[in-house]
């Protein structure tokens, strides 16, 4: 059986990387410290924006997800 997912055109990585939250070491939700994409998603909305953005969501096999990894398309 197949699962569609919905896969970033332009990776996560690419547009989050260079961003204050991405490399922030003191981001923390309760006793948890959060790290990279998920320190993104929990306090920077434009990087929530861009991330959301249906011109950069498609749906594509589960599988190809998991082969793909970071790399752009």
């Amino acid at each position: 059986q197949t699962y569609i997912e919905w896969e970033h055109v332009v990776p996560a990585a690419s547009f989050g990387r260079d961003r204050e939250c991405w490399t922030n070491s003191n981001c923390a939700s309760g006793d948890k410290i959060l790290r990279g994409r998920k320190c993104c998603q929990k306090t920077d909305p434009e990087f929530n924006l861009i991330e959301s953005d249906l011109h950069n969501i498609v749906p594509v096999p589960g599988e190809i997800n998991a082969d793909r990894g970071i790399f752009p398309f």
